[in-house]
């Protein structure tokens, strides 16, 4: 408020500030809805299309997914619209300290959510209904625990959840506390916002790129020595056939070959006296 030449802030009065502390009020929310919204919404569908046991169709586009986010949003803006009409959040500056001519030296600002104000049932109400909306999303969670995780993202979005729950019950009584002190409130803000959703931000898509990197690498070395191990079977399959399919000239040379090795005390080959066995130890021979 250093543009405020004529001291309006002393009275909750400068427009510009008055707005940035409302403005931070509905990016909050509004961000709140739109983070966690579409993951719910995106499970419910997961859940409803594999937890099908009669296997009957079901439809489910995405402008249905569209249309269910965005009745979230207008819940949230029918709660909102009235508290920036009927008592917004106040931007004010407290002097702290004055000479002996009364002239300000020290102050500071703030923005002022009074006790009395509608401002306290606003945020009731919000906090109730996103606490109501993350319940919500554990028992999707809950339901859809036995589809694989490459279909849904229930386990981290479990995770999440419960991270963002951990921080605000911590962080609430500790912004309570530090009302009066406006810059500790605004820095325990700024790091619950950063904990909160760059916590959401880690557990939603870490998984997927995770996936998409090491264990693609991993499936494709699987995959060329599965076709190696094919092309070796090919290989022994053919001269299994090429040696099933010799002539009886052929067969006769065999039989002598293995005989004069036998003659020689060979301890390796032996000779039998059944086509099937024979058929056998030429395989190994070839090996």
């Amino acid at each position: 408020d250093e543009n405020d030449v004529n001291g309006l802030a002393y009275s909750g009065e400068y427009a510009p500030a008055n707005a940035a502390c409302m403005a931070s009020v509905w990016l909050y929310n509004l961000g709140f809805v739109i983070t966690f919204v579409p993951l719910f919404v995106k499970m419910w569908r997961v859940n409803k299309l594999f937890n099908n046991p009669k296997l009957r169709k079901i439809i489910i586009s995405n402008r249905l997914l569209f249309k269910i986010i965005m009745v979230f949003i207008l819940v949230d803006l029918s709660i909102l619209i009235p508290w920036q009409v009927l008592s917004p959040v106040v931007y004010v500056r407290e002097v702290q300290e004055s000479d002996s001519f009364g002239i300000p030296t020290s102050s500071v600002g703030y923005c002022r959510y009074d006790a009395g104000s509608p401002s306290i049932i606003y945020i009731t109400v919000l906090q109730t209904l996103h606490l109501v909306y993350l319940i919500g999303g554990c028992v999707l969670c809950y339901n859809g625990r036995n589809i694989e995780t490459q279909y849904q993202e229930g386990k981290y979005v479990t995770i999440a959840i419960i991270t963002y729950l951990q921080v605000l019950a911590v962080s609430i009584p500790v912004i309570i506390l530090s009302y009066g002190e406006p810059v500790v409130s605004l820095i325990i803000r700024i790091i619950v916002i950063t904990l909160n959703y760059s916590t959401v931000l880690f557990c939603i898509f870490y998984p997927k790129m995770y996936r998409l990197n090491y264990l693609q690498q991993t499936h494709a070395s699987d995959m060329e020595s599965i076709r190696t191990e094919r092309s070796r079977r090919r290989l022994a399959t053919k001269t299994s056939k090429a040696s099933g399919g010799m002539s009886e000239s052929g067969k006769s040379f065999r039989r002598s070959f293995f005989r004069s090795l036998s003659a020689n005390s060979s301890p390796v080959i032996k000779e039998e006296t059944s086509d099937s066995s024979e058929k056998e130890e030429y395989q190994m021979a070839v090996q």
